[in-house]
């Protein structure tokens, strides 16, 4: 790399010189290599938003947007204030240009479509993210409606925005920041942003464990990833002259992005230090192809990379709102062949969005001057904006359908209600930290000499039968405790998901449990969210759970896998009512096909274990593969795809799981 692009000797480089920056193809300085390598990050996470099991850690990808993004705004400030000095309103300029233009025609989109896939609760929640969106705040917006029961991402066609806002309120500050201190204090600039650096990795570690959602969506949180681009731009690491330590380089950087693709997941601590496997090695494809291309580089820029890194943010625009439409109108995708239709519908929007949108706005002067391109973008703001607050002030614009179909559709916030929170007791005896803190057991694990104790121990799975449970036990002189914990199926020393402190919770109630008095034990998780583990695995932890309660002589009930739907039951229910047609949901539309063999496995193993009962959800609630679908008129059994709702906890605590507590507890102990 030029040695003018450093801070270090860039006041002393001729205007002439400006340092090569990533432009156009044609352009002088323009680097095909960097358009390549946005082919890399694009491509995984289209492929894991479209639900290819290869593809876990595919969204990964947008930290290594983050690191491209953080060299590139780099080059063009120091560019500019060497040349004929930096100007923020040419740099926000340049940023509308290439950011809005796209976003609001994708916007535009969004709202047309919505009106008829959405009921009230999401179309009000999808115009909340409207609003959030043309403020760049997105981010926040989805922070602070993410929760244990909080609606899911596939009725949020703008959640992918949460990105787009962190780069722009990191960019905020950040280009008036390098300007001003190249100008007055240029020494202090490397350190300033080493200790931003710091700060902001320390406070992503930290924050992974102790606050996942704030550290996910947060721009505090991220700046780091920003700021490797950065130190790039800035030529703080020394120049690598030999040719096989750069292609080393290169085959490293390129690897540790691909590690993150496909050994990371959902359920994998992020971003936090995972997060530098894509940082990293996204900032080592970079520096190492930057005085001359590696074969890694190479690659990168061959036409097919080059054409997918400039279509690449269209593509990123436009494939979440195309899958999240195509599953609001026709369930869950588990075709195939509609996952192909629907990659290719996106790959040709994305085409025509950066050739007859991108490219037009984004050629200064070429179709608007700035102040008529201020003077659009801000009207299409007010407008959008606009539209979005009607829908948040109509709630929904809920006259779009009839008064059955919405008293079913308020169910889908069933799950952010305090009726929810109070039936679930959230926050006392469910917990959903990552640590056992919030686990009141003076209240939760309180067991009473004058009555009979039974401990209810799961995660949510459990939690959602306390209440149908206190209903029907609590006048025959049974005293429930509670142990639950959000993905933490009742299995000592397994962590199920990395960083949720499963072992420290379930380490923490079995103390309990051998210095009190129980009288018997009630086991319920989500048994098919065994991760890295086969069903036949989980089965077997499982039962050294129970062998160890056995060995205390307590009584023990395992309930089975619960009801589960392919999409919200409420969703299900007011898609049939909107419709016309009869709600007919058989096994087809549970999310996984595998229930049913499950619960037949855990049948057969512990029906035969002495002083273990064994309740079948399943097969007492769904006779002839057939499941209830009301607990009550108009009120849906679940109130997401498989929780229970208040009414449904006491339908299924009458009909399954009450009767063989009052039983094991009157047979005489060993």
């Amino acid at each position: 790399m030029n040695s003018s692009l450093s801070y270090r000797s860039s006041a002393a480089s001729p205007a002439g010189q400006s340092p090569p920056i990533y432009a156009r193809p044609g352009a002088p300085g323009y680097r095909a290599d960097i358009d390549g390598l946005r082919a890399i990050a694009v491509t995984p996470v289209v492929l894991f938003h479209a639900g290819i099991p290869l593809f876990s850690g595919g969204f990964v990808g947008v930290d290594v947007f983050f690191v491209i993004s953080g060299y590139l705004i780099t080059q063009v400030i120091l560019r500019d204030s060497v040349g004929q000095g930096f100007s923020i309103v040419k740099f926000y300029e340049r940023r509308i240009r290439r950011i809005i233009p796209a976003l609001f025609v994708l916007m535009a989109f969004c709202l047309l479509v919505a009106p008829f896939l959405f009921i009230p609760p999401d179309y009000k929640s999808f115009s909340k993210s409207v609003v959030a969106t043309v403020l760049f705040l997105s981010n926040v917006s989805f922070w602070r409606e993410a929760g244990y029961f909080g609606a899911g991402a596939q009725v949020k066609p703008l959640l992918h925005t949460w990105s787009l806002a962190v780069e722009e309120q990191f960019y905020l500050l950040y280009p008036i920041f390098i300007a001003a201190i190249l100008k007055w204090k240029p020494r202090l600039l490397v350190p300033s942003l080493v200790v931003g650096f710091v700060l902001s990795f320390v406070a992503s570690v930290w924050g992974v464990s102790h606050a996942a959602n704030s550290t996910f969506y947060l721009s505090p949180f991220r700046a780091w990833e920003l700021l490797v681009g950065c130190f790039l731009a800035l030529d703080i690491p020394p120049a690598i002259s030999s040719r096989l330590a750069r292609e080393i380089g290169s085959v490293l950087g390129i690897g540790s992005i691909f590690w993150a693709v496909f050994a990371l997941s959902e359920d994998s601590l992020f971003p936090g230090a995972n997060a530098l496997f894509p940082c990293i090695g996204a900032g080592l494809v970079i520096y190492t192809n930057a005085r001359s291309l590696t074969y890694i580089g190479r690659l990168l820029s061959s036409r097919p990379f080059v054409f997918i890194g400039l279509i690449s943010y269209s593509l990123y625009l436009w494939h979440w709102p195309i899958l999240v439409f195509a599953q609001q109108w026709r369930g869950p995708i588990s075709a195939p062949s509609t996952t192909i239709w629907l990659l290719m519908l996106s790959f040709a929007a994305a085409t025509l969005s950066w050739r007859y949108v991108e490219q037009p706005f984004r050629i200064s002067g070429a179709l608007f001057a700035w102040p008529r391109l201020f003077q659009m973008a801000l009207a299409a703001a007010i407008f959008i904006g606009a539209a979005g607050t009607a829908g948040v002030i109509s709630n929904g614009w809920p006259s779009r359908f009839s008064p059955a179909v919405l008293k079913l559709a308020n169910y889908v916030n069933y799950g952010d209600s305090e009726i929810t929170r109070r039936q679930f007791r959230l926050g006392t005896c469910f917990i959903e930290l990552s640590s056992a803190a919030g686990y009141d057991a003076r209240d939760c694990f309180r067991p009473d000499k004058h009555k009979r104790n039974v401990l209810l121990w799961g995660d949510s799975l459990m939690a959602h039968y306390f209440h149908g449970l206190e209903n029907v036990l609590k006048p025959q002189n049974v005293q429930l405790l509670e142990a639950a914990k959000g993905a933490c199926p009742p299995i000592p020393g397994t962590e199920y998901l990395e960083g949720r402190g499963c072992v420290a919770f379930n380490r923490m109630i079995w103390s309990l449990i051998e210095s009190s008095k129980i009288d018997a034990v009630v086991l319920s998780g989500n048994w098919l969210r065994g991760v890295d583990q086969s069903t036949d695995e989980m089965i077997v932890r499982l039962e050294k759970t129970v062998d160890r309660l056995q060995r205390r002589r307590l009584p023990v009930i395992v309930i089975g896998p619960s009801i589960e739907y392919g999409d919200r039951l409420p969703l299900l229910l007011t898609r049939y009512q909107v419709s016309g047609g009869e709600a007919n949901l058989s096994p087809r539309n549970f999310l996984r096909d595998d229930a049913w063999r499950l619960d037949e496995k855990m049948s057969r193993r512990f029906a035969k274990m002495p002083g273990v009962t064994y309740v079948s959800i399943l097969q007492t609630m769904c006779p002839r593969n057939r499941c209830p679908l009301y607990a009550a008129p108009g009120v849906p059994m679940e109130f997401d795809t498989h929780h229970l709702t208040l009414d449904a906890s006491i339908v299924v605590a009458k009909a399954a799981i009450a009767k063989p507590i009052l039983a094991i507890l009157k047979t005489p102990q060993r």
